[in-house]
């Protein structure tokens, strides 16, 4: 894609997903050497470790997370969901950040994404 195409592609893009999203194919679910289970309390803190993030709801059952996260500036509210699955070497970890309001969010939602990741990849044994 060119970089035109995918700079207007990212200005009408208010909803990211690791694995699905044209605007920003390089995010990609996250894969932890670890088993589910390990892989859940991980990304359970590293959510809860987000600054300007709200957990909403836990299943340590389905191991999904919904929270929603502040901007700080703006003060817009986002919605998140964070899916822990096992995978071949280990557990995959999947997650959606979508803005309530606006036609674009200026990357913020592959932005928050980005950070999130990271943070349960630094946090991972």
């Amino acid at each position: 894609m060119r970089r035109l195409d995918l700079l207007l592609l990212r200005l009408k893009t208010n909803d990211v997903r690791t694995r699905d999203s044209p605007a920003y194919p390089d995010l990609q679910p996250l894969e932890l050497a670890l088993d589910p289970a390990a892989a859940w309390t991980v990304v359970l803190e590293a959510a809860r470790a987000m600054p300007g993030w709200r957990i909403l709801d836990t299943d340590a059952a389905t191991r999904r997370i919904r929270a929603e996260a502040t901007t700080p500036a703006l003060r817009f509210t986002d919605d998140l969901w964070i899916e822990v699955e096992p995978a071949p070497r280990g557990s995959r970890v999947d997650v959606r950040s979508a803005s309530r309001v606006g036609v674009t969010d200026f990357g913020t939602n592959a932005r928050r994404i980005r950070a999130y990741l990271n943070r349960v990849a630094a946090s991972a044994p």
